[in-house]
């Protein structure tokens, strides 16, 4: 899927109450950036992206601006995914993020100065999961951040890959009784 931005609209994914599945997710950051959000008003609902390619979204994902309408973010199948998050509200959904057998970064803008996460819920890291903070090798210039404000959760039998930012703080609360590296970048 790719939701690509232009200067003046840009593309958007509704998950209108659906669980959707999509290979790939992309899109190129202009000055309007692609968005997926939930226009559902009771549900929480699944956004996978499970296939083995490596892709960048430059763009938000958000629950619904009323009430209901959450966004559920699950990363698998083999998948390299970059989320660069280029405005202070970007991935705003609330309905957690799980990520297996698939590898996820996170860059950001250098105007952002608050911690860039992956929504508001908390990350699932289950086996064979890689999560780079913000700030993560090889950002290892520009500004700092503060990274990955969520619970972590590594759990029972799972054995995941956490890569702390080169500049700045990692904010996240990490649990659980699976076996979780921590790779510090200082």
């Amino acid at each position: 899927l790719v939701l690509d931005g232009g200067a003046a609209a840009a593309g958007t994914l509704d998950l209108n109450g659906f669980n959707i599945t999509v290979n790939a997710l992309a899109g190129l950051n202009p000055p309007v950036n692609g968005t997926i959000i939930n226009s559902s008003a009771t549900h929480t609902n699944t956004l996978t992206i499970n296939g083995a390619a490596t892709t960048s979204f430059s763009g938000t994902i958000k629950d619904n601006a009323g009430t209901g309408g959450g966004i559920a973010l699950l990363v698998e199948g083999g998948a390299i995914q970059t989320f660069d998050v280029q405005i202070a509200t970007g991935n705003t959904y609330s309905g957690g993020t799980v990520i297996t057998n698939a590898t996820v970064s996170l860059t950001a803008s250098s105007t952002i100065g608050t911690p860039v996460g992956l929504g508001t819920g908390p990350i699932t890291l289950l086996s064979n999961a890689v999560l780079s903070a913000v700030g993560a090798a090889p950002q290892n210039s520009g500004p700092t951040w503060s990274s990955l404000n969520n619970t972590i959760i590594v759990p029972a039998g799972s054995v995941a890959t956490l890569n702390g930012p080169q500049r700045g703080g990692m904010l996240a609360n990490i649990t659980g009784a699976g076996t979780g590296t921590y790779v510090s970048g200082y």
